[in-house]
């Protein structure tokens, strides 16, 4: 019984290893924090933080993978700053905020070391009820619900280009028909969306709700404008739109009634991004005292992700087909409206404030990293140079891995080495002269949570000679690697390395001793093999994989390692 509690443990702790990792207590205290936004992307965590202090307004920290700050600044010692927004890419990042009766917009080219004012958007003195924002190609796009000279809020639009230069403003509210307040955005590749509330009060959850609209602007033309949940019998209190593959999706807190009983309900609508039908509303759960803020964003994988408000702080995502279980952030009360979502790849980092407690929260959902991209070789002084791009943030290194394609060389891939840079140079191999073969290049990258990519594309140049390497000598140890993934299903990776050429035997036992798979059985050279384990046909379980390396009958090396096979 003891055996099987442990095996549980160890079992159930893997399983979830790829998900949410534990919540770590940063080093940011902001005691008084308001609201705040959150950019991921290669450099780390870009975090804005509105302060009611007017002394220190609006705050920006940039926290690496593990939630440690790297830098900080302040953007606005001002106490009128609200509604801060962060977004960019990866060489850029934008802050644009609300400062008296402009809009005020700070851009970094060098994750924050230096930020640069541009061009300020006057929008008048008149009461703001929201701006939100999002990147892509085509530069910033920025929406702002403003009261016009009556009492009804106006929700407009503007664009900030690849020039830095503010388009005109466009009335997505339809000027002076119209209501519309409490937008969001969200973009796919000819189309921008545009949500908001036609309700008419600055704090949605004081006896109002009202309808959750959106409009689209198609190219250069803005669309009708669709009621999302007027005529369903529902009433939206706040709303979200975010776009996943082909469909825009609309998130909105509920108002329900009944027999004097009241409550909010999370639901979601989808349509055709070109659409004009919404889908019916799916429940995502009953919800006690909604958050004014809920973030949602699609993943490399299409994966669609929510976080919302509670008390504390949930999330849910859809893969397309069923949404998942809750799974919930924080261990205390939040406070609604502080906290931060962002993504990268198929990671997701949050970051809140929990009530009482001054010291801000972070946790991140460490998924298996994307292959680097932008792989490329040139020539460089006649030697082979390798170039990539990082494009997630806790990447600890990359592997490159290099096999020949010549008579006398090595045919395996083969582990060269291990790099944090972004580009290297293999001043082992001599490309001027008369070609021997082919030499060919891959790389992958492992990140923090040890989870690998996939390989890139791979690269090869005509090589005419080796500088260190004249022989098929190559210095290696005798290891075997802990398999990845583990736990797995059904298949996965084994790794060992030969310090010299060897008559190799690798097999998987059960947990009796039983032989359930013979991997390898043959005479293999120095270096660095791979073995795909593909356990279709087993159970669920603890297995162990076993490698022996003899020379003439001698044992040159046996090590073993236990891996768990999860159905």
């Amino acid at each position: 019984m003891k055996k099987f509690l442990i095996l549980f443990l160890i079992m159930t702790t893997l399983l979830f290893s790829q998900s949410w990792n534990n919540t770590v207590a940063t080093s940011i205290s902001e005691p008084n924090a308001e609201k705040m936004d959150l950019f991921t992307n290669r450099d780390g965590n870009h975090l804005i933080v509105q302060n009611s202090n007017s002394s220190n307004s609006l705050k920006y920290y940039l926290l690496n993978s593990s939630g440690s700050i790297v830098r900080s600044a302040t953007i606005e010692t001002s106490g009128s700053a609200e509604f801060p927004n962060i977004s960019g890419d990866n060489d850029k990042v934008y802050i644009i905020y609300k400062l008296g009766s402009n809009l005020k917009l700070k851009k970094s080219t060098n994750a924050g070391q230096n930020w640069a004012s541009l061009d300020n958007q006057g929008i008048g003195s008149n009461t703001c009820n929201g701006v939100d924002i999002v990147y892509d190609y085509r530069g910033v796009h920025v929406v702002y619900a403003m009261k016009d000279n009556g009492s009804d809020y106006e929700t407009y639009y503007r664009n900030i280009g690849s020039n830095d230069i503010w388009s005109n403003r466009e009335d997505v509210t339809d000027y002076g028909t119209e209501v519309g307040g409490f937008p969001t955005i969200a973009v796919s590749s000819n189309r921008i969306h545009v949500g908001y509330n036609n309700g008419n009060v600055e704090d949605p959850f004081e006896n109002y709700y009202g309808d959750a609209k959106t409009r689209d602007k198609y190219n250069s033309t803005w669309q009708t404008p669709q009621s999302v949940t007027l005529g369903g019998g529902e009433e939206s209190a706040r709303e979200k739109v975010q776009v996943r593959t082909d469909k825009l999706y609309n998130f909105f807190y509920d108002l329900w009634c009944d027999l004097g009983n009241c409550g909010y309900e999370l639901k979601v609508k989808s349509r055709n991004l070109g659409g004009t039908s919404w889908s019916s509303s799916t429940s995502l759960n009953s919800v006690n005292n909604p958050s004014q803020f809920m973030g949602a964003e699609q993943t490399a994988n299409s994966e669609l992700h929510v976080v919302y408000g509670d008390w504390e702080i949930y999330h849910k995502y859809y893969n397309g087909a069923v949404w998942s279980s809750e799974y919930e952030l924080t261990s205390q009360q939040a406070i609604g409206v502080t906290f931060g979502f962002s993504y990268v790849s198929n990671d997701l980092y949050c970051i809140w404030k929990e009530r009482d407690i001054s010291n801000f929260k972070y946790a991140q959902y460490d998924a298996t990293p994307l292959a680097p991209t932008n792989f490329t070789g040139t020539n460089y002084n006649n030697r082979p140079k390798l170039t990539w791009d990082k494009i997630e943030p806790d990447i600890e290194y990359f592997e490159i891995w290099r096999r020949f394609n010549a008579p006398g060389y090595p045919g395996g891939w083969n582990l060269l080495t291990t790099t944090t840079s972004t580009s290297f140079i293999d001043n082992e191999i001599w490309l001027g002269g008369s070609s021997v073969g082919s030499v060919l290049y891959k790389i992958k990258s492992k990140d923090i949570g040890n989870h690998f990519s996939s390989y890139t594309n791979v690269v090869f140049f005509k090589f005419s000679g080796i500088n260190k390497i004249a022989s098929r000598v190559v210095l290696f140890d005798f290891v075997l690697k802990n398999n990845h993934p583990n736990p797995f299903n059904p298949s996965t990776q084994i790794i060992y390395s030969l310090a010299q050429d060897a008559d190799v035997m690798l097999k998987v036992y059960d947990m009796l001793g039983t032989e359930v798979a013979k991997l390898v059985s043959e005479t293999q050279t120095a270096g660095i093999h791979e073995i795909n384990f593909n356990a279709e046909n087993l159970s669920s379980g603890v297995y162990i994989y076993r490698i022996t390396a003899t020379n003439n009958g001698r044992i040159l090396f046996t090590d073993s390692k236990q891996m768990i096979l999860l159905r």
